[in-house]
């Protein structure tokens, strides 16, 4: 009976420290996974925010170019048919023309000092 008891407790002693040693693989674990878990997460949103900011910044870029195209489409227009008004009436004295269009350089120069 003794022995009995006694390969009990042995066997008690050797079950406790295979369990220790299983909590503590089974801790290694956890934190091994939640580590690899909690990195893919983070490159995943990392992505996906690097992904939304590229299209959005793409956006921008192409309306900021479409307003800009636009300016400088109006502006050409602009410049055309101010040209050819100026050639129509200034088409007998070629030397009144070249003092009116330096009149609208000084005044274009002017207006882009004094804007901010």
């Amino acid at each position: 009976m003794c022995y009995l008891i006694a390969a009990l407790i042995e066997r008690k002693q050797v079950s406790m420290a295979a369990l220790k040693k299983n909590i503590w693989l089974l801790f290694f674990l956890l934190v091994l996974s939640s580590t690899v878990l909690l990195v893919s997460i983070s490159i995943s949103r990392w992505n996906s925010l690097t992904e939304y900011y590229r299209v959005s910044q793409q956006g921008l870029a192409a309306q900021w170019f479409g307003a800009f195209s636009s300016i400088l489409e109006q502006q050409e227009a602009i410049l055309t048919l101010m040209g050819e008004d100026l050639l129509k009436r200034e088409a007998n004295r070629p030397e009144d023309l070249q003092a009116r269009l330096d009149d609208l350089r000084r005044v274009a120069i002017m207006r882009s000092h004094c804007e901010p």
